[in-house]
């Protein structure tokens, strides 16, 4: 387990569910493996000599909470997987899904729930050399 007094993300990804995943999906589209794979390789210095990477899948409010747990933490292993083929090392990246618990907007309206549905990478501690 991994303390950290204050939470300092080096780098954050943040990327619409709707761009990568088709609705209540965790299979990448097309679109999303080359957006996946864009960022990557945009931030491979990062990812790949970080000592830590957290990917976090969340959902909006809508439909059953356990099914949109189980959802949030899919797409967050599906990203997880492509970090992995991208070289990050195994063990210094966990895949956590939060459900509908940490919103960013309104699940009032489309709109904020459209912005809730998202997957973060962040990377976490100090680069290696």
């Amino acid at each position: 387990m991994i303390v950290f007094g204050e939470v300092r993300y080096l780098d954050v990804m943040q990327f619409p569910s709707v761009a990568l995943f088709p609705p209540r999906s965790s299979e990448l589209t097309a679109g999303g493996r080359k957006l996946l794979d864009e960022n990557i390789a945009k931030g491979e210095a990062s990812l790949t000599r970080a000592v830590y990477v957290e990917v976090i899948g969340h959902t909006d409010d809508v439909g059953d909470a356990k099914a949109n747990q189980k959802l949030s933490e899919e797409r967050a292993r599906t990203v997880r997987g492509k970090l992995v083929k991208a070289r990050v090392h195994p063990n210094e990246i966990v895949a956590v899904g939060l459900g509908s618990s940490q919103p960013i907007a309104s699940n009032q309206t489309e709109e904020g729930r459209e912005q809730n549905r998202r997957v973060e990478v962040m990377v976490l501690g100090r680069l290696r050399q």
